[in-house]
């Protein structure tokens, strides 16, 4: 959207990784936690307190000094930061309220100035979130949020009137990437990941083991296989995703369900190369339904955080997400087909509203940044 607009950009991660940028980029794969080490971490991820803990002090003992000095000769070569998508305004484990208290800092020392641009806010934060993420946005010279429930989370801290709500940018993506003609042949899409990722989220699905996860996925695909479709596995380009549509793809040959599994993509574009041909799509990574929408498919988003449902609900779309919880009742998808379900679709007139509504944000974005 800013290259459209003669604006240059130069990307930073906030945990300083760039496998994502480069084409076959391969992030490092973690080792598998055991014994004592696996029992910990179990611990942590139960005590939100203990999380925010031990990462305040790593960041403060150990990683501070490191990304502030990229960030500095970051921001140093550039006219104004932008903090832009994603759910980053949270204090699940006090991982971001530090390191974006540090990048405001930075740019104000430097005279630059500071947008937060389509970002997701949420969770209950700490005191000391609220008292960074506040003295963040009061510098900030524009704030834009991508879901009504994120806008009044940040309104807590700022004076009314601030806070522009506008959809998810990833919904514009079409505006970016080529949309790819659809001919022959109707293309499902499956996209999934680990069920332990599910497990840490949803409650309600901690008793549904991997066997009856790979059922549910197979079941799906022959369900939608009975409307002569053809099925592909996909994964949003993590290995640990790309992983589990592995197995699953395995799983359904042994079911005797006919799928394909697509490569996995290594950057944004490839993702977007990857979903532009299917009609219809189940998924339950949020930006892989949110582009594959954009493209023009028909989206049934699978919600395991209250993220995806507030995103979907601002286009008017929220009856359209299934609560994570459908995994443990695979029969409801028996004889289901995707491409007639109750699936998010759009339209051409609300296509030009919803452009409209994200390029007049990111022209009003740039206007109050001074570019």
């Amino acid at each position: 959207l800013f290259a459209q607009r003669g604006v240059e950009t130069v990307p930073v991660d906030f945990g300083l990784k760039d496998s994502w940028a480069r084409p076959g980029g391969e992030p490092v794969a973690k080792p598998e936690a055991r014994g004592a080490r696996r029992a910990a971490q179990f611990a942590v991820r139960r005590s939100r307190l203990l999380r925010r803990g031990i990462n305040a002090g790593r960041w403060y003992l150990k990683d501070r000094e490191r990304h502030a000095r990229k960030w500095e000769e970051a921001i140093g070569s550039c006219d104004a930061v932008v903090i832009g998508g994603g759910q980053l305004l949270v204090d699940i484990g006090f991982t971001f309220a530090p390191r974006i208290a540090e990048v405001v800092r930075i740019a104000r020392r430097q005279g630059k100035p500071v947008a937060f641009f389509g970002c997701g806010a949420g969770s209950q934060w700490g005191p000391v979130a609220t008292r960074l993420y506040g003295e963040a946005l009061g510098y900030a010279s524009y704030i834009s949020v991508r879901d009504r429930a994120s806008a009044r989370m940040v309104e807590r801290v700022l004076e009314p009137g601030r806070v522009v709500t506008h959809a998810d940018p990833g919904f514009v993506a079409d505006t970016v990437y080529p949309v790819a003609a659809r001919e022959g042949t109707p293309v499902v899409g499956l996209g999934m990941q680990p069920l332990q990722h599910l497990h840490n989220f949803v409650p309600g699905v901690r008793h549904v083991d991997e066997a009856a996860y790979h059922d549910f996925w197979a079941t799906v695909a022959a369900g939608a296989a009975q409307s002569g479709a053809r099925i592909e596995l996909f994964s949003n380009g993590t290995t640990e995703d790309h992983a589990e549509a592995t197995r699953i793809h395995q799983h359904l040959a042994t079911r005797g369900v006919r799928a394909t599994l697509a490569e996995r993509p290594t950057v944004p574009a490839e993702l977007a190369a990857v979903l532009g041909h299917y009609s219809a799509m189940l998924c339950t990574r949020m930006h892989a339904g949110i582009v594959g929408f954009s493209l023009g498919a028909r989206v049934v988003p699978i919600s395991w955080d209250r993220k995806v449902n507030n995103v979907w609900d601002l286009l008017g779309r929220g009856d359209r997400v299934l609560g994570a919880e459908v995994l443990a009742h695979p029969e409801r998808w028996a004889s289901a087909d995707p491409q007639r379900a109750n699936a998010a679709f759009l339209g051409a007139e609300e296509r030009q509203k919803l452009h409209a509504e994200v390029q007049g944000a990111a022209d009003t974005c740039l206007g109050r940044l001074g570019l």
